[in-house]
């Protein structure tokens, strides 16, 4: 159901006026998890309708993707020798993180929008319904795997009707 080599973190939940929310959600930097997190992935999150026999997870989609480096900043109004001494530093840590983060300062952060579904897991199984109730701020965020996120994405799509 997991990817389990990636978990993330739920850092903010906010109200959006197209999407009902957004929400951002950091990952650990190494060049594979930027290889595997793209637009469109599928999350799952804990949300508030768990309970101590039932799990629900929020499914979120990824939206955007940016890799963060919290040594730059976003100013680059410094002196000029010092700014291009931290983003040549920066490029460093990129290049050495491949499949292991050992930096701090480096961070993927990815936006993500509710579709609306959750994943609910209990002693009776697993199933897919509709979401009742919002993702938790600070819980570990899951990255779906290919079989579930085929799963979610062809809900309700009979597959016995062909194309017309």
């Amino acid at each position: 159901m997991f990817n389990t080599n990636l978990t993330g973190i739920l850092m903010r939940l906010e109200e959006d006026r197209y999407t009902r929310f957004q929400m951002e959600v950091w990952f650990d930097y190494t060049r594979k998890s930027m290889n595997e997190i793209r637009e469109g992935t599928m999350l799952a999150v804990p949300n508030f309708a768990s309970d101590s026999n039932t799990t629900r997870y929020s499914i979120l989609e990824v939206s955007s993707v940016l890799p963060v480096h919290y040594g730059l900043g976003n100013d680059l109004s410094g002196f000029p020798g010092f700014v291009v001494e931290a983003a040549q530093n920066a490029y460093r840590d990129w290049e050495e993180q491949d499949t292991e983060p050992t930096d701090d300062t480096t961070k993927i952060r990815c936006l993500a929008i509710p579709t609306n579904l959750e994943i609910i897991e209990s002693v009776a199984g697993t199933t897919v319904g509709v979401e009742s109730n919002l993702a938790m701020v600070g819980a570990k965020v899951h990255v779906l795997d290919t079989d579930t996120t085929n799963t979610i994405s062809n809900l309700g799509i009979n597959p016995q009707v062909e194309d017309v």
